[in-house]
Formats: structure tokens, C-alpha cells, sequence
């Protein structure tokens, strides 16, 4: 009889905890295996995000790409009548297309997510820029660029094909051809480009010249 009642008031207990248990783990952070042991990555990025201070790696980062985003190229065009004037241009560009070379860097940590870093190879190009000379005049060009960039390369290379508005001694169109040489680990900016490109005006053949152009970028 004894062990009667001992089993009841048992049961009676286990009934009376498992919904407590059940509601304590339901609301328990999740717990990651680490090299001591279980980790509360909840309560470790709170900890992380309350003592850490401003992160300096994103706010250098941000400078980076901030520095290649404002700052223009500088370049040199040389006539085919044999004038050779410098340039400054302020390039513009915008991926487009499918994401090409993608790679995943592995988390700092087990409390961090890993990250996938993309490159897109096409992209369009607005270049507008100034010619330097006594009386300064301006251009534009537009045009479409393809640069092939390996994963575990610092050199990408690419060409590009586009039109051309100059407005030294008058207006003229014309079209421009171009072969880039992109410096950076592939695949997140900011990235230093060289383009050299071949410019040429139909109705002004004296226009025509090959330009070299070389700065900072994003894309």
C-alpha cells in the first residue's frame, strides 16, 4: 500500500510539472555546440551589441566605398591629329543580369551567419566627364560593359561598347570601343579599373583618339 500511494504521488507530481517544463523550453534560447560546450547565442549577441561599440570594420568599409563612389577618373585622350589632352570623368555604373563568381565566407564565429558575397559581370556604364584645356569642354558616353572576374583572382578583365557626345569646337557623335582591366579580390568593392578605350566620329575624323582612363569603382 505504501508503494501504492508512492507511485500515485508521483504521477501526481509529474502531471503537475510537465506543462511548466514544456512552456520553460519553448521559450528557451537556442543553445549552439561550441569548443566548451553549449553556447546562448541569443544572450551572447545582446552582450555583443551592448558592450561591442560601433563597428569599425562596416564603418570602414562604408568609407571604402564611399572613397570609389565620389572619386573620379583621371585620364588622357589622344587625337589623331595629335593633340593629347587630360581628362576627368565621373563613371557610373549599374549591375545588371544574373549574379556571376559567388562565393560564402564562413562566419567569424557560431554565432554568426555566414556570408555570400556576388559579383554581376554585366553592367551599364554613364560616363560624363571634362576635357582639361584652356577652355574646358565636356562629354558624355554611355555605354554597356562585360567583365569577367575569377573568385580567387586579384585581376578581372572585360570589354565594353558604347556612344559618345563631344562638345569640343562644336557637337559630335560618335561610338566608342573599350578593354578594362579591373584590380581587386573578387567579389566585393571597392575595385581600382583601367579602360582603354577607342574613340570614333564618323563625321569628324579628326576627332577620333584612344583614351586612357584609370580610378576607383564600386562596380
Amino acid at each position: 500500500m505504501a508503494a501504492v500511494r508512492f507511485c500515485s504521488a508521483l504521477c501526481g507530481l509529474l502531471l503537475t510539472l510537465l506543462p511548466a517544463l514544456a512552456h520553460a523550453q519553448q521559450r528557451k534560447p537556442v543553445l549552439r555546440p561550441g569548443p566548451f560546450g553549449l553556447r546562448n547565442c541569443e544572450a551572447e549577441l545582446a552582450l555583443r551589441a551592448e558592450m561591442g561599440g560601433p563597428d569599425f570594420s562596416a564603418l570602414g568599409q562604408a568609407i571604402e566605398i564611399g572613397f570609389a563612389a565620389l572619386s573620379p577618373h583621371v585620364g588622357v585622350i589622344a587625337r589623331v591629329d595629335g593633340t593629347v589632352r587630360a581628362s576627368l570623368l565621373m563613371p557610373m555604373s549599374v549591375p545588371i543580369g544574373p549574379s556571376g563568381p559567388t562565393r560564402t565566407l564562413p562566419a567569424r564565429d557560431r554565432c554568426t551567419h555566414d556570408e555570400r558575397e556576388e559579383f554581376r559581370p554585366f553592367r551599364i556604364s554613364l560616363e560624363p566627364g571634362l576635357l582639361l584645356q584652356k577652355y574646358p569642354t565636356g562629354f558624355v558616353r554611355a555605354s554597356f560593359r562585360s567583365i569577367w572576374h575569377p573568385l580567387n583572382s586579384f585581376v578581372g578583365a572585360g570589354a565594353g561598347f558604347g556612344a559618345i557626345a563631344d562638345w569640343q569646337n562644336g557637337t559630335a557623335l560618335g561610338f566608342s570601343s573599350e578593354l578594362l582591366l579591373q584590380l581587386g579580390g573578387c567579389c566585393k568593392p571597392p575595385f581600382w579599373q583601367l579602360s582603354v578605350r577607342r574613340d570614333q566620329y564618323p563625321a569628324d575624323r579628326d576627332r577620333e583618339a584612344f583614351v586612357f582612363v584609370f580610378g576607383p569603382t564600386v562596380w
